[in-house]
């Protein structure tokens, strides 16, 4: 299952943890996204604090090649340009063969909380 979280240092941080299976899950929805042009809504777990709660994550191919993430209560909606799309199958692939991501920094989004950008990080999650 895929886990994700604010911070903990900014509110322009999210962390999102793959395990195995999560991360290959992921990977064929950014396949299918970038092959097929279509919207994908992955289950995950939100970590807020020493809570957790369900949640999703709505991914989409950005038709303006824009790279944008927001929120949406527990959901989180992440259109992604065919750069980003391809840059996290590279992160996800390397974290397969060599089981951690590093570096984690991932990519920068534009975003509905801030004026900022939003960082995005991949970790590894042994527990989901």
């Amino acid at each position: 299952m895929i886990n994700f979280w604010l911070g903990p240092f900014s509110k322009q941080e999210l962390s999102i943890a793959f395990g195995i299976d999560s991360a290959l899950h992921f990977a064929e929805n950014l396949k299918e996204i970038q092959r097929c042009n279509v919207k994908r809504k992955l289950e995950a777990i939100r970590t807020f604090r020493i809570n957790s709660s369900q949640a999703w994550i709505d991914l989409s191919h950005s038709s303006e090649n824009n790279d944008v993430l927001n929120f949406r209560g527990s959901c989180i909606d992440i259109n992604l340009s065919k750069d980003a799309i391809e840059h996290a199958l590279f992160k996800i692939e390397k974290f397969l063969e060599e089981g951690d991501f590093s570096p984690p920094e991932y990519y920068s989004f534009d975003t509905n909380i801030s004026k900022k950008r939003i960082n995005v990080f991949f970790v590894r999650n042994d527990n989901f």
